[in-house]
């Protein structure tokens, strides 16, 4: 079970700003959140490495030019990720959760989350079906990894009730999942927020601790 002293969060996305995008806004809001509580690991593609008070931006080159298509750029920007935390494990003694944000990442989280021992949870903006997702082999792709994150890690942290609805549908458990209130992704409620993904992360790793 995680204290409030709780020392590093790693947390993966696709997109952080200067990106501008919901998925950028949505994972800048978790980081935000969690700095007023702990030290945050944040890992996307396009980053200057800088520390911003209790943030580490952690970012390397956008392979995106050089790939057909979103797949086989996340599993290019995954090996990206993997040494990143890697790194940070061994230069920094950085330590705790890893967060993946979106299915993008998730593959890095599950490996080096496996490899170092650190419990792993899945933080989906949204869901293929709920974009629109199609029999398209590429459509299929997203799914089965977007049921990997879903399966494989301690918890899924899910805002709001239509991606929670989404959730069921790609084979979620009531049993290792979280629903947190989605206005407390404003600005102005941040400490809230916190302690809710806090509370999830707690939860996980102590259902996590009972099952072995």
């Amino acid at each position: 079970m995680y204290p409030r002293s709780l020392p590093d969060v790693f947390l993966l996305t696709a997109q952080y700003p200067p990106v501008d995008s919901p998925l950028s806004e949505f994972s800048f809001r978790i980081a935000d959140a969690l700095s007023t509580v702990t030290r945050v690991y944040v890992v996307a593609p396009g980053l200057q490495w800088q520390d911003i008070g209790n943030v580490r931006l952690r970012g390397f080159v956008n392979p995106v030019y050089d790939h057909q298509n979103v797949i086989t750029w996340a599993f290019s920007a995954c090996r990206e990720a993997e040494r990143i935390v890697a790194t940070s494990r061994y230069e920094r003694g950085a330590q705790g959760p890893v967060i993946a944000v979106n299915w993008e990442l998730f593959p890095a989280a599950l490996s080096v989350g496996r490899f170092f021992s650190l419990p792993i949870y899945f933080i989906p903006h949204s869901f293929e079906l709920q974009r629109g997702g199609s029999s398209s082999l590429l459509s299929v792709a997203i799914q089965e990894l977007e049921r990997l994150a879903v399966s494989a890690s301690q918890n899924t942290l899910l805002f709001g009730r239509e991606v929670t609805e989404y959730y069921y549908k790609t084979g979620g458990s009531s049993r290792s999942s979280v629903e947190l209130p989605v206005d407390e992704l404003q600005p102005s409620r941040k400490k809230e927020l916190a302690q809710s993904i806090m509370k999830a992360l707690e939860q996980g790793a102590r259902e996590s601790s009972g099952s072995h």
